[in-house]
């Protein structure tokens, strides 16, 4: 980090294998969306207050934080794997929840942390790979799914579907 006069030099280092995995699967699939058509001009009921991103890219984790950011969430709190966020869960809840459901190398690591916000009555938004087509479980089907990239009116549509079911 280096402040100059002209402004601030700030090197942030991404691991290669993140981003190459990201733009190769943007390629080469087509978005896969499970929500209904809103409008981007379509209301959200109420914006959301904490949410609570599980997330393992960096990238999309940062974007979506920024979208929940602009659309009026009062407190957004990102996670890169599961285990921190159980052990937070006791001192914080959250209101809403999105939830990558591979994180790392364990493919349904995001089912196991969905399963104890849905006991706790947390309205659940799944974030799923690049044109996966992955099944959600019977008990989840419900919750609106987002797509790898998100875009901001398929986030508001999932945001209208989440809030229907609080």
């Amino acid at each position: 980090f280096e402040i100059t006069p002209t402004g601030a030099h700030v090197d942030i280092w991404l691991p290669e294998t993140s981003l190459a995995r990201a733009n190769q699967d943007a390629v080469n699939a087509p978005p896969v969306s499970t929500l209904p058509h809103v409008g981007p001009a379509a209301p959200i009921q109420s914006a959301p207050g904490r949410v609570l991103i599980v997330e393992d890219s960096f990238v999309v984790s940062l974007r979506l934080e920024d979208m929940l950011n602009s659309l009026g969430a009062r407190e957004v709190v990102s996670f890169a794997n599961g285990m921190d966020v159980l052990k937070r869960i006791d001192t914080w809840r959250p209101d809403l929840a999105c939830l990558d459901i591979k994180i790392g190398e364990d493919a349904r690591a995001g089912l196991e942390i969905a399963k104890t916000l849905q006991e706790l009555d947390v309205p659940l938004i799944f974030i799923t790979g690049f044109g996966s087509e992955f099944q959600l479980p019977e008990q989840f089907q419900a919750c609106p799914r987002l797509t790898k990239p998100i875009n901001d009116s398929d986030l508001r549509a999932a945001l209208h579907v989440a809030s229907q079911s609080a």
